[in-house]
């Protein structure tokens, strides 16, 4: 019948797409779509990490940059659609990674690129599915810190993600936020907030080792990722240098990179003004 050939060429579309195919028979299993136009899936962590809930039996479709159409820990991976070349980069991946999600009729759609807003919306729309933003960073407040750009573009970019929240908020389902500092301020802009904190996977990090009287004494601390003033740095610096006198073996480790020379320059005259040149 038409309805049976219509199916299995639905059937055979999946399958040409995703040849390990493991998505899961029962239907009624949660379906989650996570759509991002700016990080690979491999080298960002919070994109990555989807596949701990893939592992847990969610169905989970990750749409971002990616080469190819794969399969990782039941995770499905897909690559942003192809967009005309002369838009401009960002919003041609905005574009893209909208035509890849509207390829998929998930559960809900999650998000976490402030650029992607207004598509996002459109999607909701267009899918008549719920759309949360997972948002990392109150992205208004970091304009500064991530471009060194003259301060009135800097005061214009702020304003415009300003304007951009207020138009679009209230078509967003709701918003899951990875401090409770975030979460407020989003609180009764949108259906409903969640606090989401960014934790370590305790089983990847294997069986802890038995801390010894000499580890004690020389602790090694580490703190990694992409540095600027949302993250702390000096109040982590801070109380490194209050708690040096008590442990003189103390080691901070900093992998990453700062969002700008300034703030590069500015965390290296606190370390030395802290005495913390041979710590960090």
């Amino acid at each position: 019948s038409c309805t049976r050939a219509r199916t299995a060429r639905k059937t055979l579309g999946r399958r040409e797409r995703f040849p390990n195919n493991r998505f899961p028979a029962n239907e009624k299993i949660m379906h989650i779509c996570h759509v991002s136009s700016a990080h690979p899936p491999f080298s960002d962590s919070r994109i990555f990490n989807n596949r701990l809930l893939a592992k847990k039996g969610f169905k989970i479709t990750v749409v971002a940059k990616a080469d190819r159409w794969q399969t990782i820990d039941g995770m499905q991976i897909c690559p942003l659609s192809k967009t005309p070349g002369w838009l401009p980069t960002r919003l041609g991946r905005s574009l893209g990674a909208f035509l890849a999600a509207r390829k998929f009729s998930p559960d809900v759609f999650e998000f976490h690129d402030p650029e992607l807003i207004p598509f996002m919306v459109l999607l909701r729309f267009v899918k008549r599915k719920p759309v949360v933003w997972n948002v990392h960073e109150i992205y208004a407040d970091e304009v500064p810190d991530r471009t060194s750009a003259p301060k009135f573009v800097k005061n214009a970019l702020s304003g415009a993600l300003t304007a951009l929240e207020r138009c679009f908020l209230p078509f967003i389902d709701g918003v899951a936020a990875a401090t409770p500092q975030i979460a407020r301020r989003y609180a009764g802009r949108v259906r409903f907030t969640s606090v989401v904190s960014n934790l370590p996977d305790v089983e990847a990090l294997g069986k802890p080792a038995a801390l010894t009287a000499a580890k004690l004494k020389k602790p090694v601390l580490l703190t990694m990722g992409n540095f600027n003033r949302e993250m702390s740095i000096r109040e982590i610096l801070t109380a490194v240098s209050a708690v040096k006198c008590r442990f003189p073996g103390l080691k901070l480790k900093m992998y990453g990179d700062f969002s700008t020379p300034e703030l590069r320059n500015t965390t290296r005259q606190m370390i030395r003004r802290l005495g913390l040149e041979k710590t960090v």
